[in-house]
């Protein structure tokens, strides 16, 4: 019995202190209740945390130290860099001895560097999901295999998303989470062409939000992704009537509610469907309509990122209607939104950076131990490629500007020569005018001499004679005026369609080359026989032997087609 006393207060005291981490893991899942009931309530968090910290101040026990710290991550909602030094702290301090905040850390974590590096947030997850599987609350399991699901949707790995949102479907959650599901699964549907399950999973969603009464703002938030998405989903299924439908009443409620924040989460892709629809469907006036209501809606966009993916598609659209004037704003609108957007996601990305050389060397797990030489070199790298990319942004804008600017030197080149040709013409037809009526007045007088000659008998012909020849000779004279430069004319446009006839088609001999050109005039048979003295009969082979050198069908009209070359 005595040798047994130490093996029995070894498992007393293991009892004990047992109990005792479950208790404090109890105390951490009590702190997660508080701060989902404070809903992203800044007010009620800060005054949590003030608890906590009082609490550790006061005891200087480990645990108010790790609830404190837990609890001060969510008071930095959009702060990424500092989100992430408080996480890694946090999980440093844990040192795996809470669970709880170990899955916690991991999981928060995951989302964080989920667009920064997504091979450690797929780290993250497999540990924190390992961890949770095992765990009897599976607090987080849902979240996870949600995240899950949409770490393969970016890797395009859509079996995989697919078999992850389903799993995540499985455990009872709040209204939020299992509507944000259903959407993932209809985008997830989408992407691999199955329009109508993509419908039904988010329909099923707007359904089950729009039974509630009172939706909170990210209730009100989901919802308006579900139905842009739904929109865009009846028209990838060719619905064109009810994607305009859903789409437009999307469009306007993030019009009307600018005021409210709702720009904030403004989705680019539902204006785009728009556009492809209305283009698809050649409804131009609509288009123009929604062209210049993103227009003024794109100054109040709170997203530099959807600014600068509206603003290339309205460029876009406005350098194709020939609106040079509104491309040229847009241009500008993108060139300040581009830079803006370098500067912070360089800023960000560069303290993002800087926690992660700070922390991940000094994580407990080694397979996050990078080296810092090796981080740096992908920063500069990063900004490198950042650099890039702004300087060929910027060199793209110049070489619209500049193929714009030879754009509408060519068109009033093209005006000016068109002027000088329209007056040169007006001259002629003046000039023709002025000559015909003088061409009148000599025939009359003609004419006159001529009744002059039938009255009188005692007429000295010789010099009637005269004046009759002098009078041809003006009218000759007149005629060649007017003729030499039509027939000049007439001589280099029939010289040019020879050439282009004969380029087109070589096997054409000589006399069916002149052929063409009566054909092309609508010259009947027997007028071009009389012409070449010929029977018509022999006109009508010489065009069947023409149309069938050009491949011509036998519907086909020879002098419609010759009048287009």
């Amino acid at each position: 019995m005595k040798k047994l006393a130490p093996i029995l207060f070894i498992g007393v005291l293991f009892m004990i202190i047992s109990c005792n981490n479950e208790t404090n893991q109890e105390y951490f899942y009590d702190i997660n209740e508080k701060l989902n009931y404070a809903n992203n309530d800044q007010r009620k968090i800060s005054s949590l945390y003030l608890i906590e910290l009082k609490k550790f101040n006061q005891s200087k026990n480990k645990k108010y130290q790790l609830s404190s710290k837990y609890v001060e991550s969510f008071l930095y909602p959009e702060n990424k860099p500092k989100r992430i030094s408080l996480l890694y702290e946090l999980l440093k301090i844990n040192d795996n001895k809470y669970t709880f905040l170990t899955i916690a850390c991991k999981y928060y974590l995951a989302i964080e560097v989920e667009k920064i590096s997504p091979v450690l947030c797929f780290h993250f997850l497999n540990d924190a999901i390992q961890l949770e599987e095992l765990s009897q609350k599976k607090t987080f399991l849902p979240q996870l295999y949600k995240l899950k699901g949409k770490w393969n949707y970016d890797q395009q790995n859509y079996t995989d998303a697919q078999n992850y949102y389903l799993k995540s479907l499985k455990f009872k959650n709040d209204l939020l989470f299992t509507t944000s599901v259903y959407n993932a699964l209809g985008l997830n549907n989408l992407e691999t062409g199955n329009c109508k399950l993509s419908i039904e999973y988010l329909k099923k969603g707007i359904d089950t939000l729009e039974k509630k009464k009172n939706l909170r703002p990210e209730e009100n938030s989901i919802l308006n992704q579900l139905k842009g998405n739904l929109g865009i989903a009846y028209y990838k299924n060719k619905e064109y009537d009810k994607a305009e439908n859903v789409l437009w009443k999307c469009f306007l409620n993030y019009s009307k509610n600018k005021e409210n924040n709702a720009l904030k989460e403004f989705d680019s892709k539902i204006p785009i469907t728009l556009f492809n629809l209305y283009s698809k469907t050649k409804n131009i006036e609509k288009e123009k309509f929604l062209a210049y209501n993103l227009s003024l809606l794109l100054s109040d966009i709170k997203s530099t990122k959807t600014k600068i993916e509206i603003g290339l598609f309205l460029q876009n659209f406005y350098i194709q209607q020939g609106n040079s004037e509104y491309s040229m704003i847009i241009s500008e609108k993108l060139g300040r939104y581009t830079i803006e957007n370098t500067r912070k996601r360089a800023t960000e990305l560069y303290d993002v950076s800087q926690q992660l050389n700070e922390y991940i060397i000094k994580n407990i797990d080694q397979k996050f131990d990078y080296k810092i030489k090796s981080h740096k070199t992908k920063i500069i790298i990063l900004l490198l490629l950042l650099i890039i990319s702004i300087i060929s942004f910027m060199n793209f804008l110049n070489n619209l500007i500049r193929k714009n600017n030879i754009e509408k030197e060519s068109l009033e080149s093209e005006k000016c020569h068109l002027e000088n040709n329209l007056r040169y013409h007006r001259n002629k037809i003046k000039n023709l005018r002025l000559n015909l009526n003088l061409k009148t007045e000599t025939e009359k007088a003609f004419l006159e001499n001529l009744k002059k000659i039938k009255k009188e008998k005692d007429i000295d012909f010789e010099v009637l004679l005269k004046e009759l020849q002098f009078k041809i000779m003006s009218l000759i004279q007149i005629d060649e005026r007017n003729s030499k430069q039509t027939i000049n004319e007439s001589v280099e446009e029939y010289d040019a369609f020879i050439q282009k006839i004969s380029s087109k088609f070589p096997d054409l001999s000589p006399n069916e080359l002149k052929l063409c050109v009566f054909f092309r005039l609508k010259l009947t048979s027997k007028e071009i026989s009389i012409l070449e003295n010929i029977t018509p009969g022999s006109v009508r082979v010489y065009k069947t032997k023409i149309k069938n050198k050009m491949q011509l069908e036998r519907s086909d009209e020879l002098s419609n087609y010759l009048n287009t070359i």
